[in-house]
């Protein structure tokens, strides 16, 4: 039976891509897919459900760690059954690193993404406060005390977004260490260049745009196709001609401190960092001009 001993749970838009990618190239870790929602969904209590996901982690060689990089994993209440899925598949024994970021940098940065996509349509002054799901995968300590109270907190590790992408070699030994692999990270190359900008990149959007995005294509369908084919595919087909989202008001930057100001003091207890993880004043002062 192969399945993973660590998850990377989160947060959107906050290098769950550039981590996926910096793991991936350990040779003692295998990652399948990146994204795949297998634990979401309820097919996977089911024996074709349950024994669709070990085959991902098949072509892993004797001995590699497995793991599985998924940021839906961290959208509640959207994924509202993942943690109690994982823990009839998974028991209570793997780890769970959780990435996170400066609370309106990742609002905006999600509005953004979605918006270049045609998800949302809403400047982002409106979308805060008709789209929850903006604020909600914000809301940090709401999606990682599930995964504490089921895997406990010695088994789950908070990545502030900003200390990993200003010190990746540093922050990835961390991660290896914890998830028990020797550190390589000085010998890695391109730990200068993240993955998955908000920019002029491919855009699936309409029924190509729902078909991607569906369940059955991204459980069923994507892990069949070689993730180079899919790139040469997105460039030939899709659209990169979008148009940037218009920057937050100084209104809705307050409102996105505001509402996520609650989840951070437990969040910095579980970090045990002495340092902050964020100053608020000058992230307003940044978006306001200040």
């Amino acid at each position: 039976m192969s399945l993973p001993q660590f998850l990377v749970v989160g947060a959107m838009k906050a290098g769950t891509t550039t981590l996926y990618q910096d793991l991936r190239r350990h040779p003692a870790v295998y990652l399948p897919e990146k994204e795949l929602d297998s634990l979401v969904g309820a097919d996977i209590l089911t024996p074709r459900g349950r024994s669709r996901y070990e085959k991902l982690f098949e072509p892993a060689d004797p001995g590699q760690l497995l793991g599985q990089v998924s940021s839906p994993y961290a959208k509640l209440p959207d994924s509202e059954r993942v943690v109690e899925h994982a823990e009839r598949v998974l028991g209570d024994e793997f780890k769970v690193i959780y990435l996170v970021r400066d609370p309106v940098d990742r609002v905006v940065s999600q509005h953004r993404h979605e918006w270049s996509r045609g998800r949302l349509r809403d400047p982002l002054d409106l979308a805060v406060h008709n789209t929850p799901r903006l604020l909600n995968y914000t809301r940090y300590t709401m999606q990682i005390t599930p995964w504490v109270d089921l895997v406990g907190s010695d088994r789950v590790r908070v990545v502030p977004f900003e200390r990993y992408v200003a010190d990746r070699a540093t922050v990835l030994d961390t991660i290896f260490s914890f998830i028990g692999v020797d550190g390589l990270s000085a010998t890695l190359t391109g730990l200068d260049r993240a993955h998955n900008r908000t920019g002029h990149v491919p855009v699936a959007s309409g029924r190509v745009g729902r078909l991607v995005r569906s369940r059955r294509y991204r459980s069923l369908v994507r892990p069949l196709v070689p993730e180079r084919v899919r790139r040469l595919g997105a460039r030939s087909l899709l659209s990169t001609d979008r148009p940037r989202a218009a920057d937050p008001s100084p209104a809705t930057v307050d409102l996105i401190i505001q509402e996520t100001a609650p989840e951070l003091p437990p969040l910095q207890d579980l970090c045990g960092d002495v340092q902050p993880l964020w100053d608020l004043t000058a992230t307003r002062r940044r978006y306001l001009g200040d």
